[in-house]
């Protein structure tokens, strides 16, 4: 199986921090122009509820909703640590057991545009997944199968090409060189074709059992 280089203890402990940090977030927020009480107001949270929230009680779902509401912001932006500062801090790369290489912002993310690199004469596995995936091809000679298709349909360079992915389907280079793809798919697609790991996932094992 790939490797995949985030791991899941890394991002509890992230969130975790990220949710600790949420009374110091909605202190500084507020600020020592606005009063409690003028928040009371638009919010309906009572002045007292909102000291303990901004001293060591979590809030509620419903509770940060309605501050984020009051303040113009978004949960995103409270939680520090868990915001992306640039696309690029998440790049990493998979690597399948074709020799394809993948490269993707998070593999958790899903639906992000990947780039994968299929090198010459690879066949991938055959595989389908949930949701509609979207290809381009940008270098190289690339063949799609699809469903009972017996041959692979060369693709044209930079044509978008679109499909139900619950279709068994699979790339092929056809060429002498590496082809270069752009895909994007859902969390489980990618996770599928670049063969990464969910075993440990309840979640997608039902994804995957439901198809």
């Amino acid at each position: 199986m790939a490797e995949v280089k985030h791991s899941r203890e890394q991002r509890q402990r992230a969130v975790r921090a990220a949710v600790e940090g949420l009374p110091a977030a909605l202190r500084k927020l507020r600020g020592a122009r606005v009063s409690r009480a003028r928040v009371a107001r638009y919010t309906g949270i009572d002045e007292s509820t909102l000291l303990r929230i901004e001293s060591t009680q979590q809030p509620t779902v419903e509770q940060l909703l309605l501050l984020c509401d009051a303040f113009e912001t978004c949960p995103s932006l409270l939680l520090d640590g868990l915001q992306t500062e640039r696309p690029s801090d998440l790049t990493t790369e998979v690597v399948d057991s074709h020799g394809s290489t993948w490269t993707v912002s998070d593999p958790d993310i899903g639906h992000d545009p990947v780039v994968q690199t299929l090198p010459a004469g690879v066949r991938e596995t055959p595989a389908r997944h949930d949701g509609t995936e979207w290809l381009l091809v940008v270098k190289g000679r690339v063949g799609l199968r699809l469903g009972n298709d017996p041959e692979p349909v060369e693709l044209r360079t930079l044509t978008p090409v679109r499909f139900t992915a619950s279709d068994i389907h699979d790339l092929t280079n056809l060429g002498k060189e590496d082809a270069i793809i752009v895909r994007r798919m859902s969390a489980f697609g990618l996770w599928r074709h670049a063969e990464i790991d969910t075993a440990d996932d309840p979640v997608i094992r039902r994804t995957q059992d439901d198809l």
